[in-house]
Formats: C-alpha cells, structure tokens, sequence
C-alpha cells in the first residue's frame, strides 16, 4: 500500500466513528481533490474556531467545487456547524477529507466526485449488474462491450432516473 492508500484506510476507519457507512468512491474522490494537503498537518485538519478558515470553506469549497452560488449564507454557515457538531466542537481531529464528505452528503452533491465516464470500466460493470438485476430502466439491449450507443443510452436513462428521483426528493 502507498502512502494515499493508507491515508484512505485511516479516513475509512475515521469516518466509521461519525457513521455507520462509508461511501468509499466518494471519500476516494474528495481525497484525490485534497491533494497534497492531506499529507501536511495544518492543511489537512479544518479550524472550527478560526472565523477566516471558515469562510475558506464556504467560498472555496461550497460555493465553488459544490457550485452552491444560489445558496443562502445562512444555509451554508448551519452546514458547516452541522458537520462541526458531527466532530464534536471540542475535537481538535477535524479531518478536512471527512469535514468536506460530510458537507457533500449534507447537499447531495455527491455527483460533483462521482462522475460517469464511458471509459470507466467499473461504472460499465456497475450498470451492467444492474440491468442484469432485472432493473428495466437500465436495460442494455446489446451484450458488446464495443457497442458504445447502447452503454451510451443505458448511462443517459440511469442519469435520468436519477434526476427524476431527486426532484421527487426535493
């Protein structure tokens, strides 16, 4: 295992304190987002009692990488104290991985990580399970994997399917 794989395991087991289930892709993803700075002490953890370290937050990371221009401060502002409270607010080890996964889960945002290709052998293999469970909206008519406008309409039915049920959500 290589120093990523391991700060992924740490996080995983982490995360397991905060929740019962960990949606691994997704915590994958925001940790490839961090970067480098998941291996510097200072970048790595979130401030909760630092004012400026918060709005840092809310501009860089909810208004901009979760696109939450429209959104109210007040909304983001009782996000963010919402995942500070899942910490503790006396808890030192706000991890930033686990800070930004939570906030992500708290606006259904997860999309902005997890997006489809294509060319993703996993997702091809995730909506061919799928359509073989018998889900009818995602039926794949052609077994091919070269036949590129059935996996094509299959990935496109799924996101509609998907949109569908968040506006019912909502």
């Amino acid at each position: 295992m290589g120093k990523k794989d391991d700060k992924l395991e740490f996080y995983k087991k982490e995360l397991l304190n905060y929740t019962h289930s960990v949606d691994y892709p997704l915590l994958e993803e925001i940790v490839n987002y961090l970067g480098l700075n998941v291996f510097k002490r200072d970048a790595e953890l979130v401030s909760s009692s630092d004012k400026k370290e918060l709005d840092r937050v809310k501009k860089s990371f909810l208004r901009g990488k979760l696109e939450l221009k429209r959104t109210s401060d007040k909304k983001l502002n009782e996000a963010i104290q919402e995942s500070i409270e899942i910490f503790g607010s006396s808890n030192k080890k706000k991890y930033r991985a686990l800070f930004y996964y939570f906030l992500t889960k708290n606006f259904k945002k997860e999309s902005v990580f997890l997006k489809w290709s294509v060319d993703d052998e996993e997702h091809i293999n995730k909506i061919e399970k799928l359509a073989k469970e018998g889900n009818n909206k995602l039926r794949i008519k052609s077994k091919k994997r070269n036949s590129n406008k059935n996996l094509y309409l299959a990935i496109l039915l799924n996101i509609i399917v998907i949109i569908g049920i968040m506006l019912i959500l909502l």
